[in-house]
């Protein structure tokens, strides 16, 4: 009996023993099919990196711009310097390591975009070989950039995507420059149109400003007159104002303007120059006086007739500053001299009329 007992028990253990190998030999079994899976898929990535390496060395020195790899998958495989360059605006330099990281959870939340609505979206959608290409505003480093998505189609390996994103900032801000002043062309226009007609000279006025506070990204538009006080001194006094519609300003302190607050504005006047820059640029005394009336940048342009200088315009911008190119300003200056002949033959036409002060506010 005893005997029984004891080759039941030595039996239940060896039972016992041929079950834990059984299943450590199937964990070891599960490892090594992952493994080898692991390993296919390194020999494919492999294969593919080996059957690109040529196109790499053509991609990276035919494009100047930035070019980054990916797989079918939207994994990165490699990038040029440029790249290198541009995305690491966007991580921390300890963190930037991006190569094998999918494209969809790393580079693209940087640039500014939603998965769905991107061209790599609609390049993945897609089962041809037509490339996609879009433009693009970074604002947080202030760039335009076209980006484009290439797909690269392989028969005996996997497919590959190329991403070149090109530095197009300086083309699009000269295009920019070009619509601006096209748009001021049409507005020196449209301002020669009703001075050519012998309307009343406050309406004219007010008109003028109404045309000219249309120029991007002016808050104020204005129309200074010359007057001499009695003690003989130069001054200027507001007939005509525009504000915009989008910018809430209380009336203005400056309705009276004295040239001995602003000698270099005289200075300028006089040699038919005209004023224009960042506030922060200018010397203190002006600064303090412009900076209470809330302006960042300003172009005032002095307004000549054939007997001598009757006034200025000027431009004012308020919610953000302003840069006015080189051909702007002379246009400005075309601008002021049309206003100024406009005044004077009117004045040979209406002398019994004079222009009342009565500010305009759409």
């Amino acid at each position: 009996m005893i005997n029984l007992l004891r080759k039941s028990k030595t039996s239940i253990l060896n039972n016992e023993e041929k079950y834990k190998k059984s299943k450590e030999l199937e964990e070891v079994s599960e490892y090594i099919e992952k493994l080898n899976d692991l390993n296919n898929k390194i020999e494919e990535k492999e294969i593919l990196i080996s059957s690109v390496q040529e196109d790499y060395k053509k991609i990276f020195n035919l494009f100047s711009d930035a070019v980054v790899i990916l797989d079918d998958e939207l994994n990165i495989v490699d990038l040029n310097k440029k790249a290198q360059i541009l995305f690491s605006k966007f991580f921390d330099r300890k963190e930037f390591v991006v190569i094998g990281k999918n494209w969809k959870d790393t580079v693209i939340d940087f640039l500014g975009k939603n998965f769905e609505n991107t061209i790599e979206n609609i390049v993945l959608s897609k089962d041809g070989n037509e490339e996609e290409s879009r433009e693009i505003y970074l604002s947080h480093i202030n760039k335009y950039y076209l980006i484009s998505m290439i797909p690269v189609k392989k028969k005996t390996v996997s497919s590959y995507y190329i991403f070149v994103a090109r530095d197009i900032t300086g083309i699009k801000k000269r295009e920019l420059d070009l619509i601006r002043k096209q748009k001021l062309i049409n507005n020196i226009d449209g301002i020669t149109d009703v001075l050519s007609k012998n309307l009343d000279i406050n309406y004219t006025m007010e008109k003028v400003v109404e045309i000219l506070g249309q120029i991007e990204n002016v808050d104020m538009c204005y129309i200074y007159k010359n007057c001499l006080h009695n003690d003989g001194n130069l001054y200027a006094e507001k007939i005509k104002d525009w504000k915009s519609p989008s910018f809430y300003k209380t009336d203005s302190y400056l309705d009276t303007f004295s040239y001995k607050d602003f000698p270099r504005w005289m200075e300028y006047f006089d040699l038919n120059h005209i004023v224009c820059g960042d506030v922060d640029g200018f010397p203190k005394n002006e600064k303090k006086l412009l900076e209470k009336e809330q302006i960042k940048s300003i172009c005032v342009v002095p307004i000549y007739t054939p007997i001598d200088l009757w006034g200025f315009v000027g431009f004012d911008s308020c919610r953000q500053k302003r840069y006015w190119t080189f051909d702007e300003e002379k246009l400005l200056k075309i601008t002021a001299n049309i206003i100024g002949s406009g005044i004077n033959q009117w004045k040979l036409r209406n002398n019994h009329e004079t222009i009342t002060k009565r500010c305009i506010n759409f």
